[in-house]
């Protein structure tokens, strides 16, 4: 049980995509190389959360469910700072599980620098994808909350200590966060999520 916990948690983490980090500093620093570093350019995350007002969130509800049961996992991000330099996003992650008390982790913390050195060898077009083995799959109409939006589909594969992932993500710029649906397989575990955005929010400038 505490093992597919575990899994649940690292498949929770994954999903907040560039927002996931180190949890134990409560800070996590975005993407820089140290040592082998290319051109400096804008950064991807900095340009989407500087177009939204301070304030502005994004609620996404996961299920998980495999043959011990089902985990809902509920992941908020936040816009909390923005400045000429940088945006400051917070996380906050909570898991229910069936017979057991709601766990409500710390939230924690990304910063984006307005500008940074893409690691060497990688183009900006790969540091925007969810994941370098992602694939754009195409465009296609969603409802996100009542309103309808244009969203981005991508499909891949990853692998962990359980197997192979088949992975799509729908993504949408004018949604706080990009991620607005994401839908993971795991056949070895028989388990199965599907995440959905359940609430955004852009206060008023």
């Amino acid at each position: 049980m505490r093992r597919d916990l575990s899994i649940v948690l690292l498949l929770a983490l994954f999903s907040a995509g560039c927002f996931g980090g180190n949890t134990s500093s409560n800070v996590e620093v975005a993407p820089v190389a140290k040592q082998e570093e290319g051109e400096e350019v804008a950064h991807p995350e900095y340009a989407h959360w500087s177009q939204f007002p301070i304030g502005a969130k994004t609620v996404r509800r996961k299920e998980v469910s495999n043959e011990q049961g089902k985990v809902v996992v509920t992941t908020t991000v936040k816009l909390l700072e923005k400045s000429d330099r940088q945006v400051v996003v917070e996380t906050q992650i909570s898991v229910e599980r069936s017979g057991e008390a709601k766990l409500d982790n710390p939230p924690f913390t990304a910063e984006y620098p307005d500008m940074f050195r893409l690691p060497k060898n990688m183009s900006l077009d790969q540091f925007r994808l969810p994941s370098l083995k992602a694939k754009l799959e195409g465009t296609e109409e969603m409802e996100i909350v009542g309103e309808k939006f244009q969203v981005e589909k991508y499909v891949w594969q990853e692998s962990n200590e359980a197997g192979p992932m088949d992975i799509v993500v729908w993504r949408c710029d004018k949604i706080p966060g990009r991620t607005v649906r994401e839908e993971t397989i795991t056949k070895s575990l028989s388990s199965t999520s599907r995440e959905d955005v359940i609430e955004f929010e852009i206060p008023s400038k």
